[in-house]
Parts: C-alpha cells; structure tokens; sequence
C-alpha cells in the first residue's frame, strides 16, 4: 500500500511539474505575440481603441493580448493582424515556438 501511495504521489508531482512548464512555455509565446502585435499597432499610429474597431475585437482584450495576458484564440490573432497587414508567421516568433515544439517534457 506504501508504494503504490508513494507512486501516485510521484506521478502527481510530475504531472504537475508537466502542467506548469507547458504553462510557463504558453506564456512565453502570447508574451512575443502580443508584443510584435503592440509594436506594429504603434508603428501604424493605431490606439488600442482604433484597431480593436478595425479589426472587430475587444479594446481591453487586444490590451491583455498585447502584455501576454490571457489566452488569445487563433481567430483573435488573425482578425488583428489582418487590420495591420501581418501574417500569422511574423507575429509568430520563430525561436519560441520552435522551442516550444521541440522542447522535451521535463519530468
């Protein structure tokens, strides 16, 4: 009985150890999306305000998305970089996502 408690309790701790560095990885990439999407939305002089109405998306949701708050669909992302004239692939941070990927779960 000690051992199969000592097991799970084993299992639990990696899988929680799982959980929190796909989280910290997740972070990562919203963080470089939102800041390549910040920096476009300033290079065309946009407000916050201005280009949620361009592109159809909530002003206070393209604000966390900008500071890598929140957890942005792929329609949100799309929907803003059309308005800027970006694709999917300059917003997407190479170096993170491949690390992301390809990085080993960490046990």
């Amino acid at each position: 009985m000690g051992t199969h408690s000592s097991n799970k309790n084993a299992s639990d701790s990696a899988r929680h150890k799982l959980r929190e560095y796909r989280r910290d990885d997740t972070k990562n990439v919203l963080k470089a999306v939102g800041a390549c999407l910040r920096a476009r939305r300033k290079a065309e002089r946009y407000t916050i305000a201005a280009l949620a109405e361009i592109a159809g998306v909530n002003a206070t949701y393209l604000g966390e998305a900008e500071r890598g708050h929140g957890n942005v669909s792929m329609d949100f992302v799309t929907k803003v970089c059309r308005a800027v004239d970006l694709s999917l692939r300059d917003v997407m941070p190479e170096e993170s996502v491949r690390e992301f990927i390809r990085r080993p779960v960490q046990q």
